[in-house]
């Protein structure tokens, strides 16, 4: 599992860097900025599976936390530079990708270092958003994921002759 969640956590990353977000082609970078969200759904499902039938679920739960982070630091930093490409004045100090994934990162472990700020109201609402999905959903994750590698271990121990 731990290959497979590396193959994601560097499928996503290399999504976020290819894809267009200014320019001609920005439609395609927000369309793809949907799907990696739209994404994490399917996503969610097949790996709390995967946590129940295991024979690793502590290695595979924590591979599919990872994969979670990793979706929702790119889904957050491809809507944060998809807004700072189309309105220059949205952040102070974010202009490129990597300012991009570095405000995610700073605003979902509520750091906030005052470099990039959100300044207008759109951006400000996504921020939030952004902050309040990480407390929840992430934490949701973690323990639903947490739950099933419990069950899992369980089973895997009852089914096993002592």
């Amino acid at each position: 599992m731990a290959a497979s969640s590396a193959l994601t956590v560097t499928a996503l990353l290399a999504a976020f860097a290819l894809l267009p977000f200014d320019g001609e082609h920005r439609e395609l970078g927000f369309a793809g900025a949907v799907v990696i969200v739209v994404a994490m759904v399917p996503m969610l499902v097949r790996l709390g599976r995967s946590i129940l039938v295991t024979a690793r679920p502590v290695a595979e739960a924590t591979a599919a936390v990872v994969d979670v982070f990793t979706f929702h630091v790119v889904a957050s930093a491809s809507v944060f530079y998809a807004i700072a490409a189309a309105d220059e004045q949205a952040f102070d100090g974010l202009e490129t990708k990597i300012d991009a994934l570095y405000f995610t990162v700073v605003s979902m472990t509520t750091v906030g270092f005052g470099d990039i700020a959100p300044v207008s109201q759109p951006a400000r609402l996504v921020t939030t958003m952004q902050i309040i999905s990480t407390l929840g959903f992430l934490g949701g994750t973690i323990r639903l994921f947490s739950w099933a590698a419990r069950r899992r271990l369980a089973e895997r121990d009852t089914a096993e002759p002592t």
